[in-house]
């Protein structure tokens, strides 16, 4: 574990970009010792940590110890991940400079000076700066601006200082100490910004006698580097903070420190730089070429058994355990906040599930002639959205029809007219072939093919079902503009943008400082449903103006939209044509064996925290198991859901702002692994087959408006969508974050393409728009045939065109520390 420390204050200057600072609360505890002993108590567990690690201090220039113990600032101590100069291509390239560089050519950007004698921050940059003008051209008219930006100026009044466990008040001893630095175990490397400067330089100065250059700190160090960079903006990647870091990792490895505290000469100290970025980079290299990097991890529970549902029962085991099963249904119910997030997440997934799930019923019903309707798809999502979230191995995964269920169960009403046959009994049919086709597949542990697919196309997968909801935002309201008279274009384009800007705004109301956090979280938390209820309100303000409204069968109850009976006749079809249901089966077990295996994929990701384990191939026998019944029903069969399924575990959990690279950024630090959000959902759902006339007040432009805000929602956090934005980013702006910092522009460009290539097509054959419509073969079928050619794509032919270490890095969810 390495850490920094920082002093928290509310000004935030545009040199302090890598650090945030922002005022510190008391906690709510009232207690005004609580800032001292925070400072104390955090700075005797950075005395614990310091050997063999490094951290980091950035003081504002009024602040001093005293001044932290006066305002109950708190210094914190945060995790620093130390640099892999191995994987860094920037990192890799500042230590190369170094080692070829000497102090007698032309201007250097790196310079070495050997046993300086100087033992305070002011005389150690003095010396620095006047061998930067030597031999890097470091102008001399900047050294005072070089002064104020890297020392701070001392007090001439007693300080707490750290000696050994204790601390004693003692007079500071210099006049100057580092304003923002990285200190280790024998090495401290400041940094700062200067005008008028055309270049980062860097100096690495090993003193001749051991001194203690910080005011705050009682270590000694043998070596100090400084980098200054200039103040006009640059790439994240090339800032004086990120070289500091650069310097401070090499000086962290133990056989270049010990390389470079016994170098007789500049020469050898460079030759020690060399050895060690050489050293990195074989290493890390060496452990790719082997396997022992970038390989498949985290599979161990989706491998093959060897036995008949060998993997089934080992899901049982894990997932219907019964302190785990207990707990997935009493986790939180003791903690208010968590019985608060549980009511505003059921009541974000019921609207969330309900309105697409009217809006491919009607589809359904106009596509069947009324054979399978509004009541047949709800009912289906109350009974396969409770199966599953009573049963499940996955809970927190969204069962329900999806766009290309829909367009199949069409292209099979196509089918069953073209051949004469009933259309009801040949779908029963094919979903029973199906179901039993599953169940081969979890019999037979095929699920663990799964594993090979990928971030690489999990990222594909989830961009086009982005589309696809953005797209019906866009598509509606094009042919409403073209169709419908202008005062209804621009009603539903007010409800349906309103609903997308309001329900956005509250969704993101958590990050925001207005306002108390809990109210905070509660605007996020309803702001979907919130923003439902409102533009549904505002539409009636508007009576007189004719927009569509969500259709909804004028008898409510468990009745069907047609009047027939429930259970499909299977002995109307002929023998030979129930034999012909194999052939559209397949397809279909090819589209539920990709939509639902990507969708619980992405549910599991490791950014999530889930903790209990996962569940494949009892989810995939529960879906068999519920295609059964929607079969004999007559009703659309279901799987679980792109994006709602991952979307539900992350409004679920904690989460906390932190600092990367000088960003903030947000993740999760606590997963809630529960059912009762969703079978709550279901049970509400099931109750509005008889209340759908109240469902039926809402516009369907809102609804427009919600595949809106859902589909930008499943962009939050995808890679693929970040990096075309790079394509299009000054390259001054670039994130500084891990496949930015470890893979070349170009190589992140070209991965990104290939990308897109994929998706296009991806795209094209799903929409299906060049074959006539109502045909009788939809290209929107091969669908789960291009997806998994995807994974033979990732597997054999990016290889060659990539390095192991560049794929792994641009297919990392978030930075691996542990590199």
């Amino acid at each position: 574990m390495r850490f920094f420390r920082r002093a928290r204050g509310e000004e935030y200057t545009e040199e302090d970009k890598a650090v945030h600072a922002h005022a510190a609360d008391l906690n709510g505890s009232g207690n005004l010792d609580s800032g001292v002993s925070d400072v104390e108590n955090g700075m005797e567990n950075a005395a614990d940590e310091m050997n063999g690690d490094f951290r980091r201090l950035n003081l504002d220039a009024t602040v001093d110890v005293e001044d932290l113990k006066m305002n109950h600032v708190k210094v914190e101590y945060d995790e620093l991940p130390q640099k892999n100069i191995g994987l860094e291509v920037r990192g890799a390239k500042d230590i190369q400079r170094l080692a070829e560089e000497t102090n007698c050519d032309k201007p250097a950007d790196s310079v070495v000076m050997l046993d300086v004698e100087a033992s305070n921050p002011s005389t150690i940059l003095d010396v620095a700066i006047k061998g930067l003008s030597e031999y890097a051209a470091f102008p001399p008219s900047l050294a005072g601006e070089a002064r104020a930006n890297i020392l701070i100026q001392d007090v001439d009044r007693s300080v707490d200082q750290l000696q050994g466990d204790k601390y004693v008040s003692a007079t500071a001893s210099t006049a100057f100490t580092w304003r923002r630095y990285i200190q280790g175990s024998g090495f401290i490397v400041t940094y700062g910004r200067v005008h008028g400067l055309d270049r980062r330089v860097s100096v690495v100065l090993r003193l001749a006698k051991q001194e203690n250059c910080s005011k705050f700190d009682p270590s000694a160090p043998a070596f100090v580097a400084i980098t200054i960079a200039p103040t006009f903006e640059q790439k994240a990647t090339k800032t004086e903070y990120e070289g500091a870091r650069n310097f401070a990792a090499m000086l962290q490895d133990e056989e270049f420190y010990r390389e470079a505290y016994s170098a007789l000469n500049e020469e050898e100290l460079r030759s020690a730089a060399a050895h060690y970025v050489g050293r990195k980079v074989v290493y890390e290299d060496d452990l790719y070429a082997n396997g022992l990097k970038g390989g498949d991890v985290g599979f161990e529970d989706m491998m093959r058994t060897g036995k008949l549902f060998g993997g089934l029962v080992a899901d049982i085991k894990r997932k219907y355990k019964w302190s785990v099963y207990k707990s997935d249904w009493t986790d939180g119910m003791t903690d208010w906040r968590s019985i608060l997030k549980y009511i505003s997440t059921t009541a974000w997934l019921y609207f969330a599930v309900i309105m697409p799930i009217i809006a491919f019923g009607s589809l359904n019903d106009e596509n069947t002639r009324q054979q399978i309707g509004v009541s047949e798809s709800v009912l289906s999502q109350a009974i396969c959205g409770g199966l599953s979230a009573l049963f499940a191995g996955q809970p927190l995964a969204i069962t329900m029809t999806t766009g290309p269920v829909t367009v199949f169960i069409s292209v099979l009403f196509s089918w069953s007219e073209g051949l004469g046959i009933p259309f009801l009994p040949f779908y029963a049919w094919t979903g029973i072939w199906a179901a039993i086709i599953l169940t081969l597949i979890v019999m037979f542990d095929l699920i663990a093919y799964v594993r090979f697919v990928g971030q690489f196309t999990e990222e594909i997968f989830a961009m086009l079902v982005a589309l696809i909801f953005i797209s019906n935002y866009i598509k509606p309201l094009v042919d409403a503009a073209y169709e419908k008279p202008t005062d209804v274009f621009l009603l539903s384009f007010l409800l349906a943008t309103g609903m997308y800007v309001m329900s956005r705004w509250l969704s993101l109301f958590e990050r925001r400082y207005l306002l108390n956090g809990i109210t905070r979280t509660l605007l996020a938390d309803f702001g979907m449903p919130f923003s439902v209820l409102v533009w549904a309100g505002i539409r009636q303000i508007f009576t007189n103006v004719d927009v569509d409204m969500l259709q909804v069968p004028e008898t409510s109850g468990i009745v069907t939209t047609s009047g027939r009976s429930w259970i499909v006749p299977l002995g109307d079809l002929p023998v030979g044509y129930i034999f012909l249901a194999i052939v559209p089966a397949i397809f279909l077990c090819m589209l539920f064996y990709v939509d639902q295996n990507v969708a619980v994929l992405l549910t599991n990701k490791n950014e999530n925290k889930l903790e209990k384990g996962v569940g494949y191939f009892l989810d995939m026998q529960v879906i068999a198991v519920s295609m059964i019944i929607c079969s004999i029903l007559g009703i659309p069969w279901a799987n679980a859901a792109v994006p709602h399924s991952h979307l539900h575990a992350k409004i679920l959990a904690e989460k906390e702002e932190y600092e990367s690279h000088g960003r903030v950024e947000y993740r999760i630090v606590r997963a809630r692994e529960v059912r009762i959000t969703n079978f709550l959902t279901h049970v509400l759902i099931f109750v509005s087959m008889f209340l759908l006339f109240i469902v039926g007040y809402i516009p369907s432009s809102v609804v427009w408006g919600f595949f809106l805000y859902i589909g930008v929602a499943t962009l939050d956090g995808n890679q693929m969508f970040e990096r075309l934005l790079l394509i299009f980013t000054q390259p001054t702006k670039y994130p500084p974050n891990h496949y930015v910092r470890r893979v070349p522009m170009m190589r992140v460009v070209l991965y990104t393409l290939i990308q897109y290539a994929l998706l296009i097509l991806l795209w094209f054959v799903n929409e299906n728009f060049y074959l006539p419509e109502g045909g009788v073969f939809n290209a929107g079928l091969l669908f789960p045939l291009v997806i998994l050619s995807f994974v033979p794509i990732r597997k054999l032919l990016l290889p060659r065109i990539f390095l192991r270490k560049e794929l792994h890095a641009l297919e990392m969810e978030k930075e691996d520390f542990s590199d």
